[in-house]
């Protein structure tokens, strides 16, 4: 698989069902759009998330380096970054992640984000019996895992 899987059949059947539960109250509920944006994750794409953030040591006199980085998240399929956020970004802290076994996911608003949005959404997915990244001392607020 390259590329970013949003598909919610890559996913753990029990947390997909609680996943699609607060999903859906969110929706039904608090009249929030949301939708999926990453299922399962191989190990190249959490390493290329991984080293997002921390190319700081080759910026400066190895800038090949960066361009090199950006041009493979190209071709594997991921979003597309800037070199400021390439270089200075962090958006993971393990490379040991739930998305590998499909027990996590990242969702996110169709449209601005409303006041409070994630906290709601925390509040949610907890009462489903989920983990939200947004209570994280590293917030990761799209991330919610089983």
């Amino acid at each position: 698989m390259n590329g970013i899987d949003n598909n919610p059949a890559s996913l753990d059947p029990t947390f997909w069902l609680k996943l699609n539960a607060a999903m859906e109250e969110l929706r039904t509920v608090h009249g929030y759009k949301l939708y999926i944006v990453e299922t399962r994750r191989t190990p190249l794409t959490q390493l290329l998330y991984f080293l997002q953030g921390r190319l700081s040591m080759f910026a400066a006199d190895n800038k090949h380096i960066v361009q090199e980085y950006l041009k493979l998240r190209s071709t594997v399929g991921l979003f597309p970054v800037s070199e400021t956020d390439a270089v200075n970004k962090k958006v993971t802290w393990t490379l040991d992640s739930r998305h590998f076994s499909g027990t996590a996911a990242d969702i996110g608003f169709i449209g601005a984000v409303p006041q409070g949005g994630w906290d709601r959404v925390a509040e949610v997915v907890e009462k489903h019996g989920l983990k939200s990244g947004h209570r994280w001392p590293q917030e990761d607020s799209p991330h919610v895992e089983m």
